[in-house]
């Protein structure tokens, strides 16, 4: 995360969290996409998948094999629900084949609103 360089970070629920991921690829990629999951604890599965993510990669597509690439993004940090650790994967896909998966763990501790 580029907002934070410890092994744990922790972030303002509503705030928005900048991170940066170094990788090569073994093979050209003429776009990339990537698809975020997150496991909850009632082992439901949530999927956010983008198609193009080559306006966020640096340098750009297309992406050939061998060269350091930088994969940049962005999220807002929600405040609900409340959970612990539970894993968190970020995969690059070219086309359907995932070609890297980035994995850690996430906690999510909602924040007492003051009453009404």
């Amino acid at each position: 995360m580029t907002d934070c360089n410890e092994t744990t970070c922790r972030f303002q629920a509503g705030s928005r969290i900048n991170g940066q991921m170094k990788f090569n690829l073994v093979e050209k990629a003429d776009k990339l996409g990537s698809r975020l999951t997150l496991q909850t604890p009632a082992a439901l599965e949530t999927a956010m998948e983008s198609g193009n993510i080559c306006p966020n990669t640096s340098p750009q597509c297309p992406l050939l094999a061998g060269i350091p690439y930088t994969y940049s993004f962005s999220a807002i940090v929600p405040n609900k629900p409340s959970f612990n650790y539970q894993p968190m994967y970020l995969e690059l896909l070219n086309g359907t084949t995932r070609i890297l998966c980035f994995k850690w763990y996430i906690r999510i501790s909602e924040i007492d609103e003051p009453p009404a």
